[in-house]
């Protein structure tokens, strides 16, 4: 089979981005345990603003404290 000469040329594809490097990723609610235990520990205000904080829901924020036995 030819090549398709009225095509422009493929392009390369771009490497993966690094993961952040930051203890609490706030994209979706991107955050680990340990992150998320610390985060409770020194947040000082109402669950609801520490989800608004942390850019979870306050459901999820709840169901992540309860899965790690913090709520």
């Amino acid at each position: 089979m030819p090549p398709l000469s009225g095509l422009p040329p493929r392009p390369a594809l771009a490497a993966p981005a690094a993961p952040a490097t930051a203890t609490v990723a706030l994209d979706h609610g991107a955050i680990d345990g340990a992150a998320l235990e610390q985060a409770v520990r020194d947040f000082r205000g109402t669950r609801r603003a520490l989800a608004a904080h942390l850019g979870l829901s306050e459901r999820t924020l709840y169901r992540r404290l309860k899965a790690l036995g913090l709520a």
